[in-house]
């Protein structure tokens, strides 16, 4: 699934630009309808965690 196709389904993804060719995790929110993406250049989800998301996209995060 590409990221277009996601913003079209879940809404705007969350700080994204045509720059960002690193982004490999994608994440959905049921409790607010937003989406969330991780970047792997930096290292780190680009907004904070929530709960009741759940992975959509890419390789899942290992911790």
């Amino acid at each position: 699934m590409e990221l277009v196709e996601i913003q079209k389904l879940y809404g705007k993804a969350d700080k994204v630009t045509e720059n960002e060719k690193d982004i490999i995790y994608i994440y959905y929110s049921t409790f607010n309808k937003t989406v969330f993406v991780f970047s792997k250049k930096e290292g780190k989800l680009k907004t904070k965690w929530k709960e009741n998301w759940y992975f959509i996209y890419g390789n899942e995060v290992n911790n």
